[in-house]
């Protein structure tokens, strides 16, 4: 096995990350930039190659503070093959060791794409990796299904909230060119500052929001009610996948269950557009319960990484 860091434009990497069973928004190139604009990271993009075949990608960020040099990857990597053999992660997880030794002024954060399991923590440890954090969980939703399955999957109590919601006054419109992503940051930051929950900044998704755009990689969806905005959804997309980015509501919002109306359309704009997984993001039972409950009412997979290992 080999990493390959040749050099890719926009358009190549975006083209890879199209050969991904479920790639997540972490190894694109909209979070690369915004990473370099607003922490300050350069992003190393390399293939892995084996035997000469392209198997895989990863996206690694660089942060440097003089003599400090501290190399991150964050849900990689990704391979080319829905099931590879357990031998690829042992490979991966040698060369990268060696790629990226750790030392005293070389450090090192890495939190494999691959479910928690006793087999993947052994050979963390065989390799020489520490556990630093403990596992980080998403949600996974199988687009491929009918709208219908997925409908009938849905939790009994979420498939209510979006009927109920579906006869409420709500219209739901979507936004594609940007036009309306400053007034979706400006009303995003306002609830984040209302509710007092943590989550990237303005500017970071700013970032994101424009270097996606440029290649019709992000939507924005909106629910009116009466003329008034009650909820909005940010959607980004890399490869066959999408990512629930970040939303916000009202009470008007919730009253109406707009945001179950609004991840539905999601649902369907993202089938018409022929992608086949949808990344509903971290979820967090301790401390963030509601949302987690919301998240697993769609009907997806619960998946757990190994979390931080350096």
């Amino acid at each position: 096995m080999e990493f390959d860091w040749t050099h890719r434009k926009y358009k190549e990497w975006k083209q890879l990350l199209e050969e991904v069973p479920r790639a997540n928004y972490l190894q694109s190139l909209p979070f690369a930039r915004a990473v370099r604009e607003c922490d300050k990271k350069v992003t190393h993009l390399a293939v892995i190659r084996r035997e000469g075949e392209q198997v895989g990608l990863m996206a690694v960020q660089e942060f440097r503070w003089g003599p400090l040099r501290l190399n991150s990857l964050f849900r990689g990597p990704l391979w080319f093959h829905e099931n590879p053999p357990p031998s690829w992660f042992s490979e991966f997880a040698t060369l990268f060791d060696l790629t990226f030794p750790r030392g005293f002024l070389k450090r090192r954060r890495w939190i494999p794409e691959c479910a928690l399991g006793p087999v993947v923590q052994e050979t963390l440890r065989k390799t020489g990796f520490k556990p630093a954090h403990r596992s980080y969980e998403t949600i996974w939703l199988d687009l491929r299904p009918s709208l219908a399955d997925l409908r009938e999957k849905l939790d009994k109590r979420w498939r209510n909230a979006l009927s109920k919601g579906e006869r409420q006054n709500l219209s739901v419109s979507m936004d594609r060119t940007g036009v309306t992503a400053k007034l979706f940051l400006h009303r995003y930051e306002q609830d984040k500052q209302e509710k007092g929950y943590s989550g990237r900044s303005k500017a970071f998704l700013r970032e994101e929001i424009s270097t996606a755009l440029a290649y019709n990689e992000v939507f924005i969806l909106w629910a009116t009610q009466n003329g008034a905005s009650v909820a909005a959804i940010l959607v980004l997309l890399h490869g066959k996948s999408a990512t629930y980015r970040v939303g916000w509501t009202t009470p008007e919002g919730r009253a109406s269950n707009a945001h179950n109306v609004l991840l539905w359309r999601a649902i369907e704009l993202l089938k018409e557009l022929g992608h086949t997984a949808l990344d509903l993001g971290g979820v967090e039972p301790s401390t963030a319960g509601g949302l987690t409950q919301f998240k697993r009412g769609l009907g997806g997979e619960v998946f757990s990484t190994v979390g931080v290992y350096r």
